[in-house]
């Protein structure tokens, strides 16, 4: 079972039907349809679930805010990482790292790529590659803020590509008004 179908098994009951592949059934907590369900397991991305009917959807995390609408998102990632915990004592497993995906799988690649990135440490700055450098201060950093905040890396991602947009945002903005000023000194 994994965490996500565990988190929904204990605020909703035994799913009315388990296919294996992450993927339950329960009536749906907003429309009471039968089609709420996760969905099936894909190692690359989060684990899931969906109303097919009132299009109810999200993860662990929507799951929680659904819960308990109050709580600040901090908080909620919190409770979220204790659940996970408590998860991982009934699985008779580790807590998922950055590395891991839902069901625990590592991602290999990333975390090979991790791992070579941290021996560059130990080389002489020269011999390194351009790429390679900037690469592996972002893991070093990545790796710091996950550690710190106990945040996963994909909500790490998903926090600096808001605040890229934002930043964007806020340039072109001040963009538009320098050019509307420059305009307004021209017409004098």
């Amino acid at each position: 079972m994994t965490f996500l179908e565990w988190l929904i098994t204990e605020t909703l009951g035994e799913p009315t039907r388990q296919c294996g592949d992450g993927e339950s059934y329960w009536p749906c907590p907003h429309c009471g349809h039968k089609r709420f369900h996760t969905m099936p397991v894909k190692p690359k991305f989060k684990h899931r679930f969906k109303c097919w009917r009132c299009d109810f959807r999200g993860d662990a995390a929507d799951w929680l805010l659904e819960l308990y609408p109050t709580e600040d998102y901090g908080a909620r990632l919190d409770r979220l990482n204790g659940l996970r915990k408590e998860w991982a004592k009934h699985q008779d497993a580790e807590p998922e790292s950055i590395f891991s995906g839902e069901r625990g799988q590592e991602s290999t690649s990333l975390e090979q790529s991790f791992l070579e990135l941290r021996n560059l440490l130990e080389q002489p700055v020269p011999d390194w590659a351009v790429g390679y450098v900037a690469g592996m201060r972002a893991l070093v950093w990545a790796q710091a803020i996950v550690d710190e905040y106990r945040i996963s890396i994909s909500d790490l991602a998903r926090r600096c590509a808001e605040h890229l947009i934002h930043v964007k945002a806020e340039r072109q903005k001040g963009e538009r008004i320098r050019k509307a000023m420059r305009k307004g000194k021209k017409r004098r």
